[in-house]
């Protein structure tokens, strides 16, 4: 709880510059949109996995929604180094690492010289098994970021009570913060979306309800395609033919033309040929 306290008080204090819980949380975000849609956890201590179980649990669920977030899994290296590992250097490129890295593990072993050197491996005598794990990390970093998968390291000082709830409380406050986001984003999105679908509204009622404009040539159109349609009609008739195509003019779904409107196929008796102008006698 002690280590908890402290992680929540770094989260909620430090500026951006110096919060690596806003910095983890906003660089996923940004590898987001740029494609990367799969977190790898990876972990050098066999006894970090459970925790790696438990982040897998805490994005899954919390992020999983709407068709969206990023997928997180785990690996255990040096494990998984040569089946995962290599699908992470040479596979697709939709991911991104993040290690936990333990700077002083809990236990250690100094390698012995061996009096035969069988394996080759008596270079490495006198030297301890956290060195032999940290080189397989920083191979295995550089190997991947040649690869072009990005990295986040976070360094876990010691393997104890403390340091393990600071690190839940360093993922729960991003987990948190990308949450947030996601839903603030998603408010904006909606509230463009209906501002444009006012924006429509409101345009096609100016449309609609704004006189229509029409050429000398384009009143001839309409008094000959009234005369043509309902000159044996009362004059109600008539006024009601004229009004069809002065509506379908504004109305957005036809073309914006009286010739246009009169001359679309399978619309008026006149579509398909061109309407003679009137003569008039001297």
């Amino acid at each position: 709880m002690d280590g908890a306290a402290e992680g929540r008080k770094l989260a909620l204090e430090q500026d951006f510059a110096e919060n690596d819980a806003l910095q983890y949380a906003a660089v996923r975000n940004i590898l987001l949109r740029k494609g990367k849609a799969v977190e790898i956890l990876c972990n050098y201590e066999p006894s970090l996995h459970y925790v790696s179980e438990w982040w897998k649990q805490l994005f899954g669920e919390s992020e999983g929604k709407d068709q969206k977030g990023i997928f997180p899994a785990s690996v255990d290296l040096t494990t998984d180094l040569h089946s995962m590992g290599q699908f992470i250097q040479d596979g697709s490129r939709i991911m991104f690492e993040t290690v936990m890295n333990v700077e002083t593990p809990k236990h250690n072993i100094t390698i012995q010289e061996e009096p035969v050197d069988l394996d080759g491996l008596n270079y490495l005598a006198g030297k301890d098994m956290d060195f032999v794990n940290k080189s397989a990390m920083n191979g295995t970093i550089l190997a991947h970021t040649d690869g072009q998968v990005p990295n986040f390291m976070v360094k876990i000082p010691e393997q104890n009570e403390f340091y393990l709830g600071e690190l839940f409380y360093f993922f729960e406050f991003a987990c948190g913060v990308i949450h947030l986001t996601t839903i603030i984003a998603k408010q904006k999105a909606e509230e463009e979306a209906k501002r444009a679908q006012e924006a429509a509204a409101q345009a096609q009622a100016a449309t609609q309800n704004a006189p229509a404009a029409a050429s000398y040539d384009e009143t001839t159109i309409l008094a000959a395609t009234i005369q043509l349609e309902a000159g044996n009609e009362p004059y109600e008739g008539q006024v009601a033919v004229g009004a069809v195509i002065m509506n379908r003019v504004r109305s957005g779904g036809y073309p914006n033309s009286i010739s246009g409107v009169v001359y679309q196929a399978g619309q008026f008796s006149v579509s398909g040929r061109e309407l003679q102008q009137p003569q008039h006698q001297e």
